[in-house]
């Protein structure tokens, strides 16, 4: 089975420059059934924590979006619709998918359909022995942990109910349950979303936790969404210890056999990001108690391949290889780091 990483296609999108290029052939692998789609699961809409720069934390969002959550039936649907045509499949988006019961036999049902790729992406918390015995049997290739400091204080206060303890535990637990049960999966990813208060412990990441086998790190500048807890959004005065900070991780990382993923380029998000057109518009599919993919879409009463007829997805696939998608373009923190 043809499995492959996040930062290995983030390589292979900025390898390919050209986005009527990889429209035509996101439009010939759907002409021929063959796999490309990335899914974003959230199967409900609930999280343990208020992180701070997280809309959680936001009062009058978590008033009007949270508390749905796919029954089980729904979630076989959507697996029998979704999972056959993922290349990737992240279970957990913009929630915590460890409030799902259940959840470790979402990535058992998509082994089961194939998908060559799924990375469990929660803050830890809940994990306990039975579940990552669950993910470690099924095969589970990634769990992508949120770590927004690498010291007590800064990570409690920042990520409003974690427990730095039982973050540690968890990482040890899922250390030992590889071993125990002689499996190099899932592989650990830590995601670090820097601002101008945690900005100096990020290159402390390895040091603190490397000893769990991390094998990749992604840091992500502070994006704004919405009216947060955390309002200190701006990272200007921070760039250059931001950018030292990388530097010294990304030799650290390259001595211990860790891939970093990291924005140097445009870490305020002020360009226009081409690299982002395809995968927004073609290839990714946000799936959630809220939004099958496309607002409209009730995949309880229509097919799959009727919403795509209906919505002309393969018309405009077809024109933006023509016709060019620069219209297409803006600022989004989408795609925006490399593998460093």
């Amino acid at each position: 089975m043809f499995r492959i990483s996040g930062a290995r296609l983030l390589v292979l999108n900025r390898l390919i420059a050209s986005n009527r290029v990889k429209f035509a052939g996101v439009l010939a692998a759907d002409l021929l059934g063959i796999r490309y789609t990335i899914v974003r699961f959230d199967p409900v809409m609930a999280c343990n924590l208020r992180c701070g720069m997280c809309y959680f934390s936001d009062e009058t969002w978590y008033r009007e979006n949270v508390g749905s959550r796919f029954t089980p039936e729904q979630m076989t649907r959507i697996a029998e619709i979704f999972f056959p045509e993922a290349l990737q499949l992240y279970v957990g988006c913009g929630s915590e998918p460890t409030m799902w019961k259940g959840y470790p036999d979402i990535v058992g049902i998509a082994k089961t359909k194939g998908v060559p790729f799924v990375s469990l992406v929660t803050n830890a918390q809940l994990l306990n022995r039975a579940a990552v015995e669950a993910l470690v049997g099924h095969r589970l290739d990634e769990i992508t942990i949120s770590v927004h400091g690498t010291r007590q204080d800064m990570y409690e206060s920042l990520m409003k109910g974690a427990k730095w303890q039982r973050l540690h535990d968890n990482l040890a637990l899922i250390d030992a349950v590889r071993r125990e049960k002689n499996s190099s999966l899932p592989k650990i990813r830590l995601n670090y979303t820097v601002n101008n208060d945690n900005v100096e412990q990020m290159a402390e990441l390895m040091a603190v936790f490397g000893q769990y086998g991390i094998d990749t790190i992604q840091i992500r500048p502070i994006a704004d969404l919405g009216n947060t807890t955390y309002q200190d959004k701006d990272l200007t005065e921070s760039l250059p210890v931001y950018e030292a900070g990388i530097r010294r991780l990304q030799k650290e990382c390259a001595q211990a056999g860790t891939v970093l993923l990291a924005n140097l380029t445009d870490p305020l998000f002020e360009q226009n990001n081409t690299q982002s057109v395809v995968y927004e518009n073609a290839v990714l599919r946000y799936v959630s108690p809220q939004r099958v993919w496309v607002k409209d879409y009730n995949p309880q009463q229509e097919s799959y391949q009727t919403l795509k007829k209906r919505t002309g997805f393969r018309k405009r696939l077809l024109r933006w290889v023509v016709s060019g998608s620069r219209e297409l373009e803006h600022t989004t923190m989408l795609t925006t780091s490399k593998v460093l």
